[in-house]
């Protein structure tokens, strides 16, 4: 899976603007999102997107932050978890949020309904329906 086509898709479905800035990027911004449809009014979103199994560390975030202007918002989404004082930093910065895997998950099942036909074929979900404990 192409990670940031993806992220863009994810935040189309979540109701932004987004496109990712290039195919292939290891660092830097990956996808840029916006509420208005011509991207000049603030805040423009800037994220970075991160495949990872190990803990991103407070100087990748710190990196990432750097390129997120004051009147922007940054968020830094990996497959994987944090460190701790990456997780301190973002609580330090009022527009800047980290999410992780499990977070990332649960976006994905969230909008999954409203993503477009191309990122559903990437992940397939299948929703599946449960008695209510409460019911019974």
């Amino acid at each position: 899976m192409s990670d940031e086509p993806f992220v863009a898709s994810l935040f189309r479905a979540m109701g932004y603007n987004a496109r990712a800035t290039r195919a292939v990027r290891d660092d830097g911004i990956d996808v840029i999102a916006h509420r208005d449809e011509l991207g000049i009014e603030p805040p423009i979103i800037k994220i970075q997107v991160k495949s990872n199994d190990a803990n991103i560390c407070a100087d990748h975030v710190k990196a990432f932050y750097a390129m997120v202007h004051e009147r922007d918002v940054g968020i830094f989404i990996t497959t994987g978890d944090y460190t701790a004082s990456a997780s301190s930093f973002a609580r330090s910065k009022g527009n800047l949020k980290l999410i992780d895997g499990s977070g990332f998950v649960e976006l994905i099942q969230k909008y999954y309904d409203r993503l477009d036909m191309v990122s559903r074929e990437t992940i397939r979900l299948r929703r599946v329906l449960v008695p209510d404990a409460q019911s019974a």
